[in-house]
């Protein structure tokens, strides 16, 4: 397992400690002059990605192909225009990542820089999430969901401390989520703290877009039932009570619409409740979120993210990593007790077990068994994948012998 050699990544750290003083950042008393946010990218960089690796993981394409064919690649096409004159200085490389951070845009007119950013895989397709290349800015704004800065040999692995780099997320204006990342990057010795707040407004960019192409006229309900339920109701979060909740999850998944005998089935089975009860609260929720379920049958009129429906929507696609990013929160509707939410919510397990079987990411496998410990058969899977000489080998082979300890 790879270790913090404190030593070898705190000395000499004159642009760090610059770039911590300029850009107002605390910094941990423990590690010499690093700063706190650094040292701890590190720790979890650790085990997980050695040092020695001299570039990025490819993803293939496919990623690439789909993001194109989203909002959010129409919202990035701006960019071109608002970075046309810190391109063409010819210091800077502006990316652009998906939400599990992997490069999907690039845009610089320097030849000599983007020759240097194909040596460490610094172009789409690529893995830039924390997990798959260590600290990093992108990866580092994505997790926080706040710009950063990893300023020359605060990046984990040493084939990175010739950048510097600064990015900042890309917020979708009504669910909050986090779509991405924008990052730019320029060898160390032209950084400049200026340029995180040039990666924030570049991302305001894209978020004021994606607002005009994306959101229109219509409401936008966002709703989050992997792990703690959360709904947004145009952006702003409503509070909603358990059993309305379980209502607005299965209209969701009934797009065609359900009829208030069905929806009482679905909710009770045993034949508890009454019709009037579940009626009262489907009059609630509609009040709740705006008039946006009709009323007869139930069905959703207003724009929906349904992260249990994305999930399963990216297992359909053959995205494993993106299906465990949404199913990190936990379980669906873990809580709750009614028939087809728990049948549901075995189904989403049993489909992610699958998909975990028959993938080979490791940084994805990685993630999925740290949410589920005691799949011993997805751990010995992950194990198989693993090249003797991985780093991770050894992470690996102890969390087998907790799950069979256990």
């Amino acid at each position: 397992m790879p270790t913090i050699d404190l030593a070898s990544k705190t000395g000499g750290r004159a642009e760090s400690r610059a770039g911590a003083d300029l850009l107002g950042v605390a910094k941990d008393k423990n590690s010499a002059d690093v700063r706190e946010v650094i040292y701890n990218s590190w720790k979890r960089s650790a085990p997980l990605v050695p040092k020695e690796i001299k570039s990025a993981p490819a993803d293939g394409e496919d990623a690439v192909i789909r993001w194109h064919e989203q909002p959010t690649a129409q919202a990035v096409s701006r960019l071109e225009r608002a970075a046309a004159a810190l391109l063409e200085d010819g210091n800077y490389a502006v990316n652009v990542t998906d939400e599990v951070g992997r490069v999907v845009w690039s845009a610089h007119y320097n030849s000599k820089l983007r020759r240097l950013a194909e040596t460490v895989n610094l172009v789409p397709g690529t893995r830039w999430d924390e997990a798959s290349i260590g600290t990093n800015a992108g990866g580092l704004a994505l997790r926080m969901r706040r710009p950063a800065a990893v300023l020359g040999s605060e990046h984990y692995i040493e084939a990175l401390a010739q950048w510097s780099c600064y990015a900042a997320p890309i917020v979708h204006p009504v669910t909050g989520d986090a779509l991405g990342a924008i990052a730019l990057a320029t060898r160390s010795s032209h950084g400049h703290p200026l340029a995180l707040g040039v990666a924030k407004s570049l991302a305001e960019i894209v978020a004021a877009e994606l607002s005009r192409i994306d959101v229109g006229s219509q409401e936008s309900i966002a709703c989050r039932f992997m792990g703690r339920s959360m709904v947004k109701h145009n952006g702003q979060q409503i509070l909603l009570p358990g059993r309305q909740a379980e209502i607005l999850a299965l209209i969701l998944l009934h797009p065609e619409g359900l009829s208030l005998e069905q929806l009482h089935a679905y909710v009770y089975d045993d034949g508890g409740g009454s019709l009037s009860t579940i009626k009262s609260e489907v009059s609630r929720l509609r009040k709740a979120l705006g008039g946006a379920i009709s009323p007869s049958p139930y069905r959703m009129l207003a724009n929906i993210r349904f992260d249990a429906n994305d999930l399963m929507s990216a297992l359909r696609n053959g995205d494993f990593a993106q299906a465990v990013i949404l199913a990190q929160g936990g379980e669906f509707m873990p809580k709750s007790s009614a028939p087809a939410i728990i049948e549901h919510r075995n189904f989403i397990e049993a489909s992610l077990r699958e998909a975990a079987l028959k993938s080979r990411d490791i940084t994805s496998l990685l993630t999925y068994a740290t949410r589920s410990p005691y799949e011993l058969d997805v751990l010995e899977h992950l194990a198989e994948v693993t090249p003797p000489g991985d780093a991770r080998a050894s992470t690996i082979r102890a969390m087998i012998q907790r799950a069979l300890a256990d």
